[in-house]
């Protein structure tokens, strides 16, 4: 309890794929979101197509267990979209994570 954590996902913001913290929220008497940091592999400023590692940020606020929900998703297939998808189009994954605070 008190301390910071993190979930590390492998992201590539320019093929338009997106990662969002999505319902149900953590319990944020259990866990507070700090937020997101993005660090691509490649530091040169001036390549461009490389992925990289996307931080979701969290403050382990008190006890208890609660879960993190993440999806993994193209721009247009994102919950909320208001684009139809080609049929062909991939569904989101969805990621659960179990949080437990002592």
């Amino acid at each position: 309890m008190g301390e910071d954590f993190s979930i590390a996902v492998r992201h590539n913001p320019t093929t338009g794929e997106q990662r969002k913290l999505v319902s149900p929220k953590p319990d944020t008497k259990i866990v507070r979101t700090r937020g997101t940091d993005y660090g691509p592999d490649n530091q040169d400023p001036g390549s461009e197509g490389g992925g990289g590692t996307l931080h979701f940020r969290f403050h382990a606020q008190g006890p208890g267990t609660t879960k993190i929900v993440l999806y993994h998703c193209l721009h247009a297939a994102c919950p909320g979209s208001r684009t139809t998808l080609p049929p062909h189009f991939p569904k989101p994954d969805r990621v659960t994570y179990t949080v437990t605070v002592k």
